[in-house]
């Protein structure tokens, strides 16, 4: 009886649902930021550097930080930057669930929603990512559309357009993949209600306009001097920092013949970028051009089997594992017309996956969001009457359900930061050397300390609790050596006001100190390259196996 109440209201139970299951991402203390450019997205809009809001994201459009601001201002502790991306997955997978059950009747209807939840909730949730919040938006517009030109709904219209709206913002190429399933789903219902309704068609064109103006509004937002070059270094630091389509040893020796110094092609790699004179935008250039002789030519055909190597790859998880038995129960208990559904999602799932590839831009974040895009595209298709479960298979619901639980098992062991260290609730517990050093750091404000990229981002996972916001300049004084972030103005100008103007040429001075654990020390070999100087170092201070050093002179011009 109070199951039959809470099928008649679809929306409280798929609410529920997805409560439910945020709460177990929350009671094992997994929920964090999946990728540290959220964080340090977040930092930069609460003034972490320069102590001033700056709505300048790079990744993510502006105009979620200006959306955002205002709850800065009510309360200034909080991350907002977090609490809404996860708000956005939570929305859409509630919209995805709702759907489900309104399709499908009955225990059957529960079954699947507990199963899809099962399979995708661990990936969003315990690695919460600007991309996979964009597809998850764009996933869950996709259905509003389809549902709402089926059923004549301008609310869910509406609603579906504001999702859109929000995956633009978080990733505007994450938002784009979903493209070639939106077009495939609303075929799907041009065909069931032999029309577009010019609603539909309305609300498209202003999703489209909304594109433009959210592009147009981001590029304006990097029309200064010091933001254009800080956006513009990002792309050609990316060559060096995450390309990997070229060929690394021609490079080098063609960097040697040209009388370039090859070994700053191996800083680069090495995401070292923080000297402004000597890795200045115009003396990447020369470096960008000869990686662009270098590239590989792709191998059209070899790129059926990296497809499959990928696709193959994917069934390590779950998310997969959701799309095989979605397939499969449309096989097995759906007229042969939902056959179709099979090879057009693997169809579209291969030409997302295939132009990837010839991008040489797949990433798990981007693959998740591809496999959820394929996921949601069955939803249309599940209809009670169209499974036909013989009474021998009354029991499928208790099976899926099983399944559900084996998949949450399954997804939960796949995530590589589950430990009791990250509790949402708690606090996570930083090594002992890193709070000494951050102690250190504190009550040294006039001082500069430069941190490898590894280190950078080791010490980023610890320093605040994922809802907690970055304090304004909780970060002037940490500099990296490389990341995507430096030559942000407010960085800039945390350096200015303790005398640095050049990071890594300024390493000399009295005040900036470097923090070494061992794995890199190259400025010996980089002054006497670019300064024509011997520099030797003196251990200031230690934290176990953290060593504050600091760079002197120790001679003239060579």
């Amino acid at each position: 009886m109070k199951l039959k109440i809470l099928l008649q209201r679809p929306f409280c139970l798929a609410l529920g649902m997805n409560l439910l299951f945020l709460l177990v991402c929350l009671g094992i203390g997994g929920i964090h930021f999946g990728s540290l450019d959220d964080y340090f997205m977040s930092t930069v809009i609460t003034g972490a550097y320069g102590s001033e809001f700056d709505p300048h994201t790079l990744f993510v459009n502006g105009a979620y930080a200006y959306f955002l601001r205002p709850f800065y201002c009510l309360l200034p502790s909080v991350n907002w930057y977090f609490i809404f991306e996860l708000l956005s997955v939570f929305a859409s997978f509630t919209v995805f669930v709702y759907f489900i059950l309104l399709r499908v009747n009955g225990k059957l209807g529960i079954a699947l929603s507990l199963f899809l939840l099962a399979c995708l909730v661990p990936d969003f949730y315990l690695q919460l990512a600007f991309t996979q919040c964009a597809a998850a938006s764009t996933a869950a517009a996709i259905l509003l559309f389809y549902f709402g030109n089926g059923e004549k709904r301008r609310t869910w219209l509406a609603m579906g357009g504001v999702f859109f709206v929000v995956g633009i913002v978080f990733r505007r190429e994450g938002f784009l993949l979903g493209m070639p399933f939106l077009v495939a789903v609303l075929t799907l219902s041009a065909f069931e209600t032999k029309k577009i309704l010019k609603t539909t068609l309305v609300t498209l064109l202003l999703c489209v306009a909304a594109y433009q103006g959210l592009q147009s509004f981001n590029n304006k937002l990097f029309e200064n001097n010091e933001y254009s070059y800080y956006r513009d270094y990002q792309w050609s630091r990316s060559t060096f920092g995450d390309g990997g389509d070229y060929d690394l040893d021609a490079t080098f020796d063609e960097l040697e013949e040209r009388q370039m110094i090859g070994r700053d092609f191996w800083y680069l790699r090495s995401w070292v970028f923080y000297d402004t004179e000597v890795l200045s935008l115009d003396s990447l250039k020369p470096f960008v051009e000869v990686i662009n002789r270098n590239k590989y030519e792709v191998n059209y055909s070899r790129m059926p089997a990296a497809l499959f190597l990928v696709l193959a790859k994917s069934f390590f998880n779950a998310n997969a594992w959701c799309w095989i038995v979605f397939c499969f129960a449309f096989f097995f208990f759906a007229p042969k017309r939902a056959n179709w559904y099979t090879w057009g999602s693997l169809a579209l799932m291969s030409l997302c996956l295939g132009y990837l590839l010839f991008m040489n831009r797949v990433s798990y974040h981007v693959e998740t969001g591809i496999w959820l895009y394929a996921i949601v595209s069955a939803i249309p298709m599940m209809q009670s009457k169209n499974f036909v479960i013989e009474e021998k298979m009354n029991k499928l619901p208790y099976l899926i359900g099983l399944l559900a639980l084996g998949a949450l098992v399954l997804a939960l062991s796949t995530q590589r930061e589950i430990n009791n260290n990250r509790l949402f609730f708690g606090v996570p517990q930083m090594p002992r050397e890193w709070n000494e050093f951050l102690r250190y750091m504190e009550m040294r404000q006039n001082d500069i300390f430069l941190l490898y990229f590894n280190d950078y981002k080791y010490l980023a996972t610890y320093k605040d609790l994922p809802y907690r916001a970055a304090a304004p300049c909780s970060w002037g004084n940490i500099i990296p050596i490389g990341y995507w972030n430096i030559n942000l103005p407010g960085m800039k100008r945390e350096l200015e006001k303790r005398g640095v103007q050049n990071p890594i040429r300024d390493l000399i001075k009295d005040n900036v100190f470097v923090l070494e654990n061992g794995t890199m020390q190259f400025f010996d070999a980089y002054y006497q390259d670019h300064y024509h100087q011997k520099v030797k170092k003196d251990t200031v201070k230690s934290f176990d196996n953290l060593h504050l050093v600091k760079y002197r002179l120790v001679g003239g011009e060579q």
